[in-house]
């Protein structure tokens, strides 16, 4: 059991409280989770020569044969995923409004000492 899994199984069966919020967060990421597997312009031309080694539909299927089990057995239940068209793809250069608020966070160390050396 992988570790991400033991703390997925502690927390969604922890009580009914936790369960419930463990399910609510799998529906709010489950969409963007396909957006993972999405193919990228190109992606082909890297896959017939053998650069990519497994295509991302391949890749896409091993995920959902590796996860669904361990949700179905915590008593998780599998969002549908007819959204995921209208989930922005990142790959593709289309992100949601978090995007700025992440990326002021991440250099406002930088900004806060223009003249430091990293």
């Amino acid at each position: 059991m992988i570790y991400g899994e033991q703390w997925l199984r502690r927390l969604a069966q922890a009580a009914d409280e936790s369960h419930r919020r463990v399910q609510a967060a799998l529906d709010a990421v489950w969409p963007e989770a396909a957006v993972l597997f999405a193919p990228t312009d190109g992606q082909d031309m890297l896959e017939e020569p053998g650069v990519l080694g497994t295509a991302a539909l391949v890749q896409a299927q091993r995920w959902r044969d590796a996860v669904l089990p361990v949700l179905a057995d915590i008593g998780l239940r599998t969002p549908a995923e007819s959204g995921k068209d209208q989930v922005p793809n990142g790959r593709r250069g289309k992100h949601t409004e978090h995007l700025a608020a992440l990326l002021d966070e991440m250099t406002s160390v930088r900004r806060s000492e223009p003249g430091a050396r990293w």
